[in-house]
């Protein structure tokens, strides 16, 4: 999770940061990471999780309504 993430049509890196975390102990068959990423100025925080094992998987984005 090393590389620098850029949105698409923007010339900003997205500033993301990672760290491992555990897994939840209602899914510890995901790794599991702290995220925070710039945008637009503000600072967005959240949880990603990732089945183990390598290859593609499809991305689930959850936000709440504010």
């Amino acid at each position: 999770m090393g590389d620098e993430l850029r949105l698409l049509g923007y010339r900003e890196p997205t500033g993301l940061w990672s760290r491992r975390v555990p897994p939840p102990p209602r899914h510890p068959n995901v790794r599991a990471y702290q995220i925070d990423f710039s945008s637009r100025g503000d600072r967005v925080s959240g949880r990603l999780w990732m089945p183990r094992g390598g290859g593609e998987h499809p991305l689930v984005l959850l936000q709440h309504g504010a």
